[in-house]
C-alpha cells in the first residue's frame, strides 16, 4: 500500500526526487522535496563527492494538479571537492538553473502559447506575459 508522500512521488514522476511534505491550499499545492542521491559528481574532475558545504532551497513551478498550481521546493546542496578545491551546486534534471519553472511547465507554456497570444497564455498559466514570450521564443530557437 502506498502512503500519501509516495503517491505524490508517483504523480510527479521525477526520478531521484523524494517528497518530504505536502501542503495543500485552496489554489496551490506546495511540495517540499529533496534529491535522493547521497553524492554528486564534481563538475571539474568527475569524482564522487559526499561532503556538503551548505544547503539552500529552490522553488520551481510545475504543472497544475486538480486545478491547483504546484510549487516544488527542493533542498539543494552545495558540495566541496577536496581534490579540485572547487565548490559546486547540484543541478535539477527537470529544471534549468536560471528558470523558476520545470521543463514540462515550459513545454506546456509553449504549446498553449503557440495557439494564443502571450497575454492569454499568461492568464491560463498564471505567469507574466513576458515569461511566456521568453519561453516560447527560447523553445523556438531550439
Amino acid at each position: 500500500m502506498m502512503d500519501n508522500l509516495e503517491l505524490y512521488e508517483e504523480l510527479l514522476n521525477l526520478p531521484f526526487l523524494k517528497v518530504v511534505s505536502v501542503k495543500i491550499e485552496k489554489h496551490r499545492i506546495n511540495i517540499s522535496c529533496e534529491l535522493g542521491s547521497e553524492s554528486c559528481k564534481c563538475t571539474n574532475c568527475g569524482g564522487s563527492i559526499t561532503q556538503v558545504h551548505q544547503r539552500y532551497e529552490r522553488t520551481v513551478r510545475d504543472l497544475n494538479m486538480a486545478s491547483r498550481e504546484v510549487y516544488l521546493t527542493v533542498k539543494i546542496r552545495q558540495f566541496y571537492c577536496k581534490t579540485c578545491h572547487l565548490y559546486f551546486t547540484e543541478s535539477l534534471d527537470f529544471a534549468d538553473s536560471n528558470k523558476s519553472h520545470t521543463r514540462r511547465q515550459e513545454d506546456f507554456m509553449f504549446i498553449v502559447g503557440r495557439k494564443q497570444s502571450y497575454s492569454e497564455t499568461a492568464v491560463i498559466v498564471n505567469v507574466h506575459p513576458k515569461t511566456v514570450e521568453r519561453t516560447v521564443l527560447s523553445l523556438c530557437k531550439k
